[in-house]
């Protein structure tokens, strides 16, 4: 009998464990700043900017256009381009974005070369959002099987 009470008081302590680390990483990826690596600048654009204007693409769109040029008092713009992605990882950005507000323009800067990634390295890169930005989980449901659905759902 103790031996059930410690074996169920573990599965408590691991699975309590687990809730408090999802709900540490949750914070961490809400409170990412706006200029920290890759998959930070990505994480704040899907999960928190919105504009009327919306610019995207890799480091040629980051780079090269600048918002207020496009903004105003009744329009405002958002540079999303983010350097070293590909044309799947714009997608997903575009779709995650207008699925809160749909922009009034949106300038989309992908060169021929960013074309020829596999949307497997893609779904491989945003899995950290899977379950967090109702529009890239479902263009990643696409792309994997139940058993990775069923892994990333466990994150």
């Amino acid at each position: 009998m103790k031996k059930v009470i410690r074996v169920l008081a573990v599965v408590v302590v691991v699975c309590i464990c687990d809730i408090m680390i999802g709900f540490i990483g949750d914070w961490y990826i809400n409170s990412l700043s706006n200029y920290s690596f890759l998959r930070a600048q990505i994480c704040n654009v899907v999960l928190n900017k919105e504009a009327d204007v919306l610019i995207i693409g890799a480091s040629k769109a980051n780079h090269s256009y600048i918002t207020e040029a496009f903004s105003s008092d009744s329009v405002t713009a958002f540079n999303a381009g983010i350097d070293g992605t590909d044309c799947y990882t714009a997608d997903m950005v575009l779709h995650a974005l207008c699925s809160r507000r749909i922009p009034k323009l949106v300038v989309f800067d992908i060169a021929d070369r960013q074309v020829e990634i596999s949307p497997d390295q893609t779904v491989e890169m945003f899995s950290y959002l899977y379950g967090k930005a109702k529009p890239i989980e479902e263009l990643m449901e696409e792309e994997l099987d139940p058993l990775e659905r069923i892994k990333l759902n466990c994150n």
